[in-house]
Formats: structure tokens, C-alpha cells, sequence
């Protein structure tokens, strides 16, 4: 039911119609388990790489209220040049990222590794906006973007300080990510084992929750 067992959090956490922004849409993954746990859910979904597009509306087409938008979200407007990994002639759509270091991270190098060696890349460039701009009162700000979250987090600054969405970002950039985290009065948490509820967080986990301190 949901491709990453954190997503079933959604459905005890998130109000039954919920305000999503999906933020890193690749084909729509997010989209089936946000809707598995919330069926009203309203989800915009955010996705640069025109690679992508084709199979995420195809997903975000199964289902009401989802609209997908062919833009990165970022600190600030511009356009940015995006990186696709290349190994051995596979092209590795759903890593691609606007910063190239995000993929010497050791665990990367490791990966990269036992598929063959360091990949070439191809690129292409897409807009970038902050997500100030969209304007919208989100519940639920979910970001995995391979090594940029903290840009996109940036980008919101405005709309986190008036709304106070949770967040769910994954742990891609979290040297940079923390200072703002906490420079916006929010805390990290992780599911727990039963995945009904929250607990603080600690350890090693590919995401983390982020709620507003109270």
C-alpha cells in the first residue's frame, strides 16, 4: 500500500483532507501512498525532470485532486542546471539533483560503486521557484530532492512561519537543513515502530517529520 512505511503515518497525523505539497513528484509514488493514507487529500506535485513527467501524470491521473506542475522548487527564482547519473548506460532518473556534491556523500560513492563505477551525467535545465510563491496553505510539505532540501525548505520560510505544515523531508542535506530547521521553531521526529504516531527522533532514518514546536 505504501512505498515507503513512514507514508502510513499520514493517516493518523494529517486531517482527512489534507493540503499537500509533494515536492520531488519523480513517477508518483508519494502521490499513491498520500492518497492510500488520505484519500481527500489535495496534492500539488512538483517534478523538473521532463523524463519523469509522462509516467508522474499518468499516476497523478488516477486519481481527484492532484495536479502536477513541471517545476523545481527552490530559494529563489531562477533556472538550474539538473544532473542525471549515468552508469554503465542506465540513467538513474529518480537521483538526478541540481548540486553535484550531494552524490559524493560516501554512502552515494558506495552505491555507485556496486552499480558498475562513478557515473558521467547528462543534464538538462528547468525553472526553479520558491515556494513562497505558490501561495498555498499546506498540512503537509513532503521534499525529497536529492541533496537540495534545504534550498526548498528555504523557499518556504514565509509559508511554514503562517501555516505551520509538517513536514517530511528526506535526510539528503541535513548539515544544511538544520540551522533552518530550527531557525523556524521546528523539531525532529520519526515514526514509531507501529507506524501510528510519532516519537523524537534519533538514529539512523531515511526521513524525518518536522513539527512545529508548541
Amino acid at each position: 500500500m505504501y512505498h515507503d512505511p513512514d507514508f502510513a503515518v499520514l493517516a493518523h497525523i494529517l486531517p482527512p483532507a489534507p493540503v499537500v505539497i509533494d515536492v520531488g513528484g519523480n513517477i508518483g509514488q508519494s502521490i499513491v501512498s498520500i492518497k492510500a493514507a488520505r484519500p481527500q487529500a489535495l496534492i500539488s506535485s512538483f517534478e523538473p525532470n521532463p523524463a519523469l513527467i509522462p509516467q508522474l501524470r499518468q499516476t497523478a491521473q488516477r486519481f481527484e485532486d492532484v495536479r502536477v506542475f513541471e517545476t523545481g522548487l527552490g530559494a529563489a527564482r531562477t533556472a538550474m542546471t539538473f544532473h542525471i547519473p549515468v552508469v554503465g548506460g542506465v540513467r538513474y532518473l529518480e537521483e538526478c539533483t541540481m548540486r553535484l556534491e550531494s552524490l559524493q556523500e560516501p554512502w552515494v560513492v558506495e552505491r555507485f560503486a556496486r552499480r558498475g563505477g562513478q557515473p558521467s551525467f547528462e543534464t538538462f535545465t528547468a525553472a526553479v521557484v520558491p515556494g513562497d510563491e505558490l501561495a498555498l496553505q499546506p498540512d503537509l510539505i513532503k521534499v525529497d530532492v536529492e541533496g537540495v532540501e534545504s534550498e526548498v525548505v528555504a523557499g518556504f520560510r514565509e509559508t511554514i512561519a503562517r501555516h505551520a505544515p509538517i513536514l517530511l523531508v528526506e535526510n539528503g542535506d541535513w548539515t544544511r537543513l538544520a540551522p533552518i530547521i530550527q531557525s523556524l521553531g521546528y523539531s525532529p521526529w520519526m515514526a514509531n515502530e507501529r507506524y501510528d504516531g510519532l516519537v523524537p527522533f534519533s538514529g539512523a532514518r531515511t526521513n524525518t517529520f518536522y513539527l512545529k514546536d508548541r
